[in-house]
This record gives C-alpha cells, sequence and structure tokens, in this order.
C-alpha cells in the first residue's frame, strides 16, 4: 500500500461547489455571469463543460461518476470517481456533494383517479398542493413543478425567487402504454398511479430533494464510512434553478417512470426508482460546473503474482506422484503378505548365515531341524544344563596312531 501525495494536479476525486456558491442568492437572476453559474448561458440553457457534463450524464467518464449510496434512505447520489475507486485500485476519504430526493406517490392526496378523467387524459389540479397543476396527457412524457414550500401553495417562477434546502418539486406523466394492463400495479389496482384508457400509466410524484456536503470513505470500493452535512439554502437554490432551466434528464427520468411501472408491485416502489434517477440526474446536471478536488486522504494499492507454476509440468508431477502412492500402496500390501510367512523367512535366513555352518558341525541333528531363529540350532539352547562342546582345529590321527593333516574337532571340555 503506497500514500499518495494530495495534490489537485492528481486525478480528482470528486467536485465541489466553489465558495462562491454558498454565499450568493444564487436566483436565477443572480446566475448570470456570476461565479457560482452552472450554465454558460442563462437564457440559452446549456451545460457548463458540456462534454464532459454528457459523459458523466451517460456514466462513461474514466474520471467521474455519479455513484449511488443507499445504505441509508432515501438514496443519496454523489460526485465521485468510478466505482468508487476499485478499477483504479485506490482507496482514500474525500469530500463531495450528494443529492437525495425522496418522493412519494401523490394521485390519492390530489383525489386524482380514472374516475376524474373524462377522456383518456386531461387537465388537473392537485387537491393536497394546490399550486400543482397540469395536463395528464394521453402520450408519454412529463412535465414538473417547482414550490416554495412543501405544502405547495406557490409555484417558484419568478426569476429572483430563492428556494431553500431541501426544496420541493413534482413530476407528472404518463408511461409508455406497451403491456401497461399486464404490470402489477394496474393488476393490483394500485391507487398512486391511473390507467388510462389508451394504454400507459399517469403517475404523480411529489419529491422533497436535499442537497448535502459530504465526506466519505472508500475501500477496495466499498463506503464504509458516510457522514452528511446539509447544506445551505443558496446550493439548494443554485441547483433548482439549474434543473428548472437545463431540464437536462428529462429523456432519462422518462425511463426511470417506465422502468418504474413495469417493474413495481407497488406505486411507492415506482416512486423510489424515480427518486433515486432524479437525485443522479441532477447531480449529473451541474456535474460540468464543480471544481475538481483531490482526495483528503488516498492509498493506491497493486496486485503481483508472487509465484507462476506452467500447467503441463505441473500436471506431469501430479501424475508422477499419484503412480508413486499407488505403488507405495502395492509395496505395503506385499510386505504385510510376506510379513505373514516371517517363520519360513527367517529360517531361510538362518540357512545362509556363518552362523548354520558352525551349527553343523556342532550339532549337525540339530541344525537339521526346522528352526525360527538361528540360536534355536544349538542344542545348548534347547537344553542349557547339558555340556558346553567347544570346536576347534587339530590333527588328524590315522588308524595306525600317525599325525594326519589338519581338521575341524569337536569335543566335550572335562567338568571341573
Amino acid at each position: 500500500m503506497q500514500i499518495e501525495p494530495v495534490s489537485r494536479e492528481s486525478a480528482p476525486y470528486s467536485r465541489l461547489f466553489s465558495s462562491n456558491c454558498y454565499d450568493r442568492d444564487n436566483t436565477y437572476q443572480d446566475q448570470q455571469s456570476k461565479p457560482c453559474t452552472f450554465n454558460t448561458s442563462i437564457r440559452g440553457g446549456y451545460l457548463l463543460n458540456p462534454q464532459f457534463a454528457l459523459q458523466v450524464f451517460n456514466n462513461i467518464s474514466t474520471t467521474t461518476a455519479v455513484n449511488i449510496y443507499d445504505d441509508i434512505q432515501p438514496a443519496h447520489a454523489f460526485l465521485g470517481i468510478p466505482s468508487n475507486g476499485r478499477t483504479q485500485k485506490r482507496d482514500f476519504v474525500a469530500n463531495t456533494i450528494s443529492v437525495s430526493a425522496h418522493c412519494v406517490p401523490s394521485a390519492q392526496d390530489c383525489n386524482i383517479s380514472r374516475d376524474n378523467f373524462a377522456r383518456a387524459g386531461g387537465p388537473f389540479t392537485c387537491k393536497k398542493y394546490p399550486a400543482w397543476q397540469g395536463i395528464a396527457a394521453s402520450i408519454p412524457g412529463m412535465s414538473m413543478r417547482q414550490f416554495t414550500d412543501a405544502l405547495g401553495t406557490d409555484n417558484m417562477t419568478l426569476t429572483t425567487f430563492k428556494a431553500g434546502n431541501p426544496y420541493y418539486a413534482a413530476y407528472n406523466g404518463v408511461t409508455m402504454g406497451s403491456s401497461s394492463s399486464e404490470t402489477p400495479l394496474n393488476i393490483n389496482k394500485d391507487p398512486g398511479i391511473v390507467p388510462l384508457e389508451f394504454g400507459g400509466l399517469a403517475y404523480f410524484h411529489y419529491c422533497t430533494i436535499s442537497v448535502y456536503d459530504v465526506q466519505y470513505t472508500a475501500i477496495n470500493g466499498t463506503i464504509t464510512d458516510f457522514k452528511t452535512t446539509l447544506g445551505n439554502a443558496s446550493v439548494g437554490t443554485a441547483i433548482a434553478v439549474a434543473d428548472s432551466n437545463l431540464k437536462a434528464g428529462t429523456l432519462f427520468l422518462q425511463q426511470a417512470a417506465n422502468l418504474g411501472a413495469f417493474s413495481s408491485n407497488t406505486s411507492e416502489q415506482m416512486a423510489d426508482i424515480f427518486g433515486k434517477e432524479l437525485s443522479r440526474i441532477l447531480v449529473a446536471t451541474i456535474s460540468g460546473a464543480l471544481q475538481p478536488a483531490a482526495a483528503v486522504e488516498a492509498r493506491s494499492w497493486s496486485t503481483i503474482i508472487v509465484s507462476r507454476v506452467p500447467k503441463a509440468p505441473l500436471f506431469v508431477l501430479i501424475a508422477t506422484i499419484l503412480i508413486l502412492i499407488f505403488y507405495g500402496v502395492v509395496l505395503t500390501v506385499s510386505a504385510l503378505v510376506a510379513a505373514a510367512r516371517v517363520q519360513e523367512v527367517e529360517e531361510v535366513r538362518a540357512r545362509l548365515s556363518l552362523q548354520h555352518l558352525v551349527a553343523e558341525r556342532i550339532d549337525p541333528t540339530g541344525a537339521a531341524l526346522p528352526v525360527g531363529d538361528i540360536d534355536d540350532e544349538f542344542e545348548e539352547c534347547k537344553q542349557p544344563f547339558m555340556p558346553l562342546r567347544r570346536i576347534g582345529v587339530g590333527r588328524q590321527v590315522n588308524a595306525n596312531g600317525a599325525a594326519g593333516g589338519w581338521e575341524l574337532k569337536i569335543w566335550t571340555p572335562m567338568k571341573g
């Protein structure tokens, strides 16, 4: 593990608001040519650093990504590096920003149902949030309204309006019509959605959107610590204005609504999928305008091969060892069989020894009997009280008493 120096020349681990974003109004009017501007032309609605921002939008940037942390609910979308450093083999502590959008299905709160529509789709006014008005059309699409407060009593439309943190927005639209009648939401007649006559589901999501300053720790691509601090009203206003003016993620949000409609069992699950994608879109929208930032602390790690064995020699070695094991078993069995015949083996050994030659001279009768041990060939061992016999070399004496050649003689010494 190697500790890297923290410097802005190194690859950025995140992008942060400039300090100016925290002490300005950041309204629509205030962002024109100001240090916390999130788009190059407040009237034209262009992304800042569009090539970079579009790479982040489509998750193809090699340096920056919008990652999701969902160990706390609602989930946080935060700006970091792809796979939280796993592919770059880095562990680090970094500061960044996150957005968490909590969306709830609001068709019932707005007193909207299939019975309220005179035809396949039509205008609506929300009962609970009076400033929320719009059209639930019969073709796929989506519209957004932003509000001055949690009760949705007034739309955020003025160029000098200041949003808070959190701020509030409502989204309504119609999903694709394909197989809408077969979705669990429609089959279960979930009151959080409205099935339309010519296909598709009308949805109504009211979202509370919060912006946070974050410090997090990533170890081997896993977030081990995630500390959030709610940002001030300035950053809430800045993101609300950017979202309202740029509308860069509309198509992504429509796809999230379609996915939620087709894969969810309840309208709450559909709203959760929509809220998670909304969080990601808001972070990606302003990604090109944020300042690159290095890590607070970073360590890089690498994997090396400490040994490498070619496959062919390895397989030959294994085969050889198995053969040796087999022969070892065969020899062991053979030894056990031979051990059962130990008496015969001992006798053969005795007959081939020098001691047997001596026994044959001293006691020819005993040497001719079956024995299990060399000592059994000597009569003295069988009968320990017999007088000992001696063997030696002496002259032969013929019948005439004449001395002849030398010979091996055996005699029993006299006692005493």
